[in-house]
């Protein structure tokens, strides 16, 4: 575990040791960790009404993220609820991360340096929302010289894990092999009040040739009050898509690769260098993007300068970095010092001069096999395919300012 403090000299004073990174400067025997403002204003304190984490590689690739409460961060949504004061939120149960609320809880308890407890121990309830309908079934199984055993379960659903369970084992009795006892069904206004008991009654010793008669008894009377709190939902998204009428982004190219990935033709393999986009103006006039910004989904990373036009459909490509060389199919070529694109899945948007959101693509992991995203048929095609898996492309990894076949789009000035 690695702990980072805003303020070390009060962390150690509310936990009892030092942290091993700190924001403020306050104990010399402790790392400091400055800003990166690169990816963030400086500000290094979390807001109380919803803020996010981003953990990123040395590439600027997102490694991990957490949104909560009111953030609106694209790649983690729905953003977990904030925490009340004095709460933190804790990854639960440690290890597992499907990026969503439910790998999350809040916990009474902080616990820095610790695997997380978990939800507290006190008496939870069941959801107004909740329904369920419990059964005791009892399953017999044979065992030897001859005899029989049966379990006896009761479960609730909805339900994390199993509300409680009871099992006895009876030798030389019988049971149905299946019987189910309803118990009233769980609503808004009928909290369960249930146990079991059951009255297995023995038979006789039991011969290979004995006739085995099935009986049993089993009774559900109110005990006391059993609760659980129901699982929270399972979101699911599809990737936002918007069009363009003018404009349309052809390909992305993410993951270089690490020998073949020359793609902006400088003689250099760079993971970030190399990336690129490639958008097509789909107007047979002159399109002015002047102040159009690109962004992923985490913030802006190219914004076009003033007097750049679009010739009728003509190609533009915007390489991550580097000195491009070559025509790239009579390209408008542009270099954004860094575009970032995150292998694992990013959505790249682009916004006009007045803020207005032009078009908006997704891509998922499939970002990250060491070649570009593309459109099958150029232009129209979606989702994007892997480059070299589509035929007409003759097993290029990428083509910036071409199409697939490595046609040009048009003999642009």
């Amino acid at each position: 575990m690695i702990i980072i403090a805003y303020q070390a000299a009060d962390f150690e004073s509310t936990y009892g040791f030092k942290p091993d990174y700190e924001m403020s400067a306050s104990d010399s025997a402790v790392k400091l960790l400055v800003p990166y403002h690169s990816w963030a204003g400086g500000k290094i304190r979390f807001s109380n009404l919803g803020d996010e984490l981003v953990i990123l590689d040395g590439w600027d690739e997102i490694v991990d993220t957490l949104a909560y409460g009111n953030s609106d961060f694209i790649l983690f949504q729905p953003s977990v609820s904030a925490a009340p004061e004095g709460y933190s939120l804790a990854r639960y149960p440690a290890g597992i991360d499907t990026d969503t609320t439910g790998d999350w809880i809040e916990s009474e308890l902080p616990s820095p340096g610790e695997i997380n407890p978990g939800p507290p121990t006190s008496t939870p309830t069941i959801a107004p929302s909740a329904s369920g309908t419990p059964t005791l079934e009892l399953t017999p199984s044979l065992t030897s010289s001859p005899s029989l055993t049966c379990s006896l379960t009761i479960q609730v659903s909805p339900t994390p894990s199993p509300l409680f369970t009871i099992q006895e084992t009876a030798t030389d009795t019988q049971v149905p092999p299946t019987a189910t006892s309803q118990i009233p069904s769980v609503t808004e206004t009928n909290t369960l009040t249930a146990t079991i008991q059951a009255n297995l009654t023995p038979l006789p010793s039991l011969t290979d040739s004995a006739t085995l008669t099935p009986h049993y008894s089993a009774t559900v009377f109110p005990f006391e009050t059993s609760t659980l709190t129901p699982a929270p939902p399972t979101h699911t998204s599809t990737p936002e898509y918007i069009e363009d009428v003018q404009i349309v982004l052809n390909e992305i190219h993410a993951d270089p690769d690490p020998t073949d990935g020359d793609a902006n033709g400088d003689g250099e393999v760079n993971n970030d260098d190399d990336e690129f986009l490639e958008f097509i103006n789909l107007l047979d006039t002159d399109l002015d993007i002047s102040d159009w910004e690109i962004s992923d989904a985490v913030r802006t990373r190219f914004s076009f300068p003033a007097g750049t036009i679009l010739s009728p459909n003509c190609p533009l490509i915007v390489f991550g970095g580097g000195s491009p060389e070559g025509d790239f199919g009579g390209s408008l070529v542009l270099t954004a010092g860094s575009l970032a694109l995150n292998n694992a899945g990013d959505t790249i948007s682009l916004w006009d001069e007045e803020g207005n959101l032009r078009l908006r693509l997704s891509y998922g992991s499939e970002g990250g096999l060491n070649q570009s995203l593309t459109r099958n048929p150029d232009l129209i095609g979606y989702p994007l395919g892997v480059h070299s898996e589509i035929p007409n492309a003759d097993n290029r990894l990428y083509s910036p300012g071409l199409k697939l076949n490595g046609e040009v789009f048009k003999i642009c000035p």
